[in-house]
């Protein structure tokens, strides 16, 4: 006899898993469209540190990084080739700035991160060595065998790096390298197929729980890795302003320019995240003009994206640029140039917005 019942149960049961399925793909994207997604609004300064010492990166904030541990904030200014280990109240505790060719000495920095009892791990040269600081004083460079663009530490205090290009046969195309704290290789994967592109802009960021988030630069995904491979990607919407398959494949420098030149896209500067956002800034390469610039917070329980634009010749810019860091408990953080700004005194000041 014909089992109705059974057959409708099984129709739901189809149905429901088709829906799971769709809401599924869509939570593996942050819609960054403006007609799609809410304004972002920032409000007034939850906090203001005023730094007692200058910041010479203030014309391309893209070369400022800050990494918070332990209650410090440490902060990379990579115009000047110095790093800041800054308190809470802003003072700066001590200064690296070894700028030279003789021993404990760099003549750049591309990346650092702090391990968990507050050592300093400066990615320098051409990436290929780590010099290691405690409290401000030299100790130790490494070779690492490798070119590398940046650095995480991960949980257990294995090393996590993005190779700058294919040019190492024991790692391959493989742009993850993952080492022990000795620098010894122990996985390398994500696999780049592009040898321009790879190492020109991409950067890791402190993920959440025990993994390492990062992104492709000319890409529209972000990746979530641990030291035994990928474990999720996110694809960013961007339309129909992505870069196209023919700009991704070119095999010389040379090739590039005249694609930049009739094209319009998105592409990520930087990246951060915490337990409930995700932090991108976003420029738009309009046929070779980068004017606009974007800040893109994703709120990862609801779901929802927040954009503000930012034109890079407004005064707003002027004044505080993009966000250089998204810390624990929910701040996003500015470096305000204080020529141009009456919050106080001080010449240059980390400046903490809180989000709701």
């Amino acid at each position: 006899m014909y089992n109705h019942s059974f057959h409708i149960r099984i129709g739901l049961l189809i149905l429901f898993l088709m829906c799971s399925c769709s809401s599924t793909s869509h939570k593996n994207q942050i819609v960054f469209l403006d007609d799609k997604a809410d304004s972002l609004q920032l409000g007034t300064p939850d906090l203001v540190l005023p730094l007692d010492s200058r910041v010479e990166s203030l014309g391309d904030r893209a070369l400022l990084s800050v990494k918070e541990r332990n209650g410090m904030f440490y902060l990379l200014d990579g115009q000047s080739k110095k790093l800041y280990s800054i308190s809470s109240g802003g003072n700066t505790e001590y200064v690296i700035d070894k700028v030279g060719r003789g021993p404990g000495e760099y003549l750049s920095i591309l990346d650092f991160d702090v391990s968990k009892d507050g050592s300093v791990y400066l990615l320098t040269g051409g990436g290929d060595e780590v010099m290691l600081f405690s409290e401000g004083r030299f100790i130790n460079k490494f070779q690492i065998g490798f070119r590398a663009s940046s650095m995480a530490f991960m949980y257990d205090n294995d090393i996590a790096f993005f190779k700058q290009r294919y040019e190492d046969d024991n790692i391959g195309k493989n742009v993850i390298v993952i080492t022990d704290p000795q620098f010894k290789v122990k996985n390398a994967f994500l696999e780049e197929s592009n040898t321009i592109l790879t190492g020109s802009g991409e950067h890791l960021a402190s993920g959440t729980g025990n993994s390492i988030l990062c992104y492709q630069q000319y890409e529209n995904n972000l990746y979530w890795f641990d030291k035994d491979g990928i474990l999720s990607r996110q694809t960013i919407d961007f339309g129909e302003k992505v870069f196209p398959e023919s700009f991704l494949a070119v095999e010389d420098f040379g090739e590039m320019f005249p694609l930049l030149s009739e094209m319009s896209a998105y592409y990520i500067n930087s990246c951060f995240e915490n337990k409930h956002y995700i932090l991108l800034n976003i420029t738009l390469c309009d046929h070779m003009n980068e004017n606009d610039r974007y800040i893109c917070l994703y709120n990862k329980k609801d779901q929802k994206t927040f954009v503000k634009s930012v034109e890079r010749d407004s005064d707003e810019y002027e004044i505080k640029g993009l966000p250089i860091h998204l810390t624990q408990d929910n701040k996003m953080v500015f470096l305000f140039d204080g020529d141009k700004t009456s919050l106080n005194e001080s010449e240059y000041s980390l400046v903490f917005f809180k989000l709701k």
